[in-house]
């Protein structure tokens, strides 16, 4: 009763903002397990090295955004890139500038319609974009700044990440991450 209760009941009582508070919630949870589940040394340098690879892929999918969009385009007819490209773009480097509305609906088309053409391994996405747990984690990342409801659990995951940066073959945190993800993370107000 309990996941029929917590995945079915309750998010039908929730709003919008609460559901996807929610999910990003449970999203860290479940990279934090990840992060924590080694036995040994090798299942440790294996599972940092796994997410200097996510993180790497983080950098390709800020890099090729464009690309994920015209998926969705090609994909579902109701989707309207014109007006996604500036909320996406504003998301990817400043989302702390969205409105509420704004927020939610790039969580909504990137949580659902770029992770679902990902999953599918839409023919206009090439391979090393079909990543996700590379989009799992910028969504984390950028679901920290949006609600400081997931602050605490991200900024626990922060520092596992930072712990990998020296196996990354491509993504730089200062490059490639939100100014105010940074801002934040420099002023330590993810630690309450």
């Amino acid at each position: 009763m309990g996941i029929f209760f917590n995945k079915i009941i309750k998010p039908l009582f929730r709003s919008q903002k609460g559901n996807w508070i929610s999910r990003l919630n449970e999203l860290t949870d479940n990279q934090l397990e990840i992060s924590r589940d080694a036995k040994n040394q090798n299942e440790k340098n294996a599972n940092q090295l796994s997410f200097a690879f996510a993180l790497d892929g983080i950098a390709d999918l800020i890099e090729n955004w464009e690309v994920l969009l015209e998926s969705i385009a090609d994909f579902y007819i109701k989707f309207d890139i014109i007006t996604a490209r500036p909320i996406h773009k504003i998301a990817l480097k400043n989302p702390e500038k969205l409105s509420e509305t704004e927020k939610l609906r790039f969580l909504d088309e990137t949580g659902m319609l770029i992770l679902n053409n990902i999953k599918r391994k839409h023919a206009l996405i090439p391979p090393n974009l079909c990543r996700m747990d590379s989009l799992g984690i910028l969504m984390g990342l950028i679901g920290m700044v949006f609600y400081p409801e997931v602050r605490k659990k991200g900024y626990m995951l922060w520092m596992y990440l930072e712990n990998c940066f020296p196996l990354c073959q491509k993504f730089k945190y200062k490059t490639h991450l939100p100014k105010s993800f940074i801002e934040l993370l420099e002023r330590a107000e993810f630690k309450s």
